[in-house]
């Protein structure tokens, strides 16, 4: 869906290309850059089920007390979707 819609956005700048085409390119390549670094930033921080169970045992919490589910869209995972039980 994202490369469609930097394609999209290219392919109107280059089907009626003027004087202001390379100023709209230009942008368009710095918000894809923006976006990139973006989502580099949150896979940076990411975790995945053996770290999020490894920072609740850390903290005292039992295994016991803890379900992580996965969350989805279409098949993605999208989330973690974390239960604590209280004793």
């Amino acid at each position: 869906v994202w490369f469609l819609d930097v394609v999209s956005k290219i392919s109107k700048v280059m089907v009626n290309v003027n004087m202001h085409s390379l100023a709209k390119l230009t942008s368009l390549k710095a918000g894809i850059y923006y976006q990139i670094e973006r989502l580099d930033d949150q896979l940076s921080v990411a975790f995945d089920e053996s770290d999020i169970r490894s920072k609740l045992l850390s903290s005292g919490i039992s295994s016991n007390q803890i379900t992580i589910d996965e969350f989805c869209i279409d098949n993605d995972l999208f989330c973690w979707k974390v239960t604590i039980l209280c004793e």
